[in-house]
């Protein structure tokens, strides 16, 4: 999901694994993957491409905490392309989560379920909330 805040007002426990990541004014799909590959420590098979980056940002199952909170720097992106297609992409996996999420009950037998479920927050700077919409408005 989608927070607009300052950032530096974010504040974690133990339960969230914070992830802070930056994108440059001239940020690269290639550069861009390679910070979420470090930051959260995506698996060895990980393409650097967007299906690759779809497949792992969905997954997440490596990550102990079940909060994972990430946090932008204000947005300085400056290819308008590039950043439809991240934020794009990360709307779409917070869609995905959110019907995951919304599916299950306290049946016993979804048990296995809540056990993988991951609430990842996506945090943007107060100040790219208009440049947000506009850009997914597309």
């Amino acid at each position: 999901m989608y927070y607009y805040t300052d950032i530096e007002e974010i504040n974690v426990d133990t339960n969230c694994y914070l992830a802070r990541i930056q994108l440059e004014p001239e940020e690269t799909e290639y550069s861009m993957f390679n910070k979420y590959y470090n930051i959260l420590h995506f698996p060895d098979y990980f393409g650097f491409n967007w299906d690759a980056f779809d497949e792992c940002i969905s997954d997440l199952s490596w990550i102990d905490q079940p909060i994972i909170c990430i946090v932008h720097s204000p947005l300085e992106v400056s290819d308008k392309e590039f950043l439809y297609r991240y934020l794009k992409c990360i709307d779409d996996v917070e869609k995905e989560w959110s019907i995951f999420i919304n599916s299950i009950d306290d049946n016993p037998q979804n048990a296995w379920k809540r056990q993988c479920v991951k609430y990842v927050k996506f945090y943007f700077h107060e100040c790219d909330r208009e440049r947000i919409c506009s850009t997914l408005k597309k």
